[in-house]
């Protein structure tokens, strides 16, 4: 998590998550499957986690699992940032069949 600036919902905690889901989010693109979320152990010692999400490629190239734990370590690659938590949470929440934007 980390802080974002979201034109619909002010200042916001985030959801770190690879480009691609990112702009489904904001319904720019669609993704193909679902997201996949995963815990980021930043210090790889279970005292600083956070959950991510990306998708099936994005995942597929950290080595990451529904589910699973992945060591910080992995995570020091381009490609991810920050969606607003709201709007997130929205979009999960929305039919994978929906087109609405956030």
């Amino acid at each position: 998590m980390g802080g974002v600036a979201c034109r619909k919902h002010g200042d916001q905690f985030g959801q770190v998550a690879c480009k691609h889901v990112v702009l489904a989010v904001y319904g720019v693109s669609r993704l193909s499957g679902e997201p996949v979320e995963f815990t980021v152990d930043y210090l790889d010692d279970g005292r600083w986690l956070a959950t991510w999400s990306a998708c099936e490629d994005c995942a597929r190239a950290l080595g990451a699992l529904a589910g699973g734990v992945i060591s910080g370590s992995k995570t020091e690659r381009p490609g991810f940032s920050i969606a607003c938590g709201v709007c997130y949470r929205d979009w999960r929440s929305r039919p994978a069949s929906s087109s609405e934007d956030p």
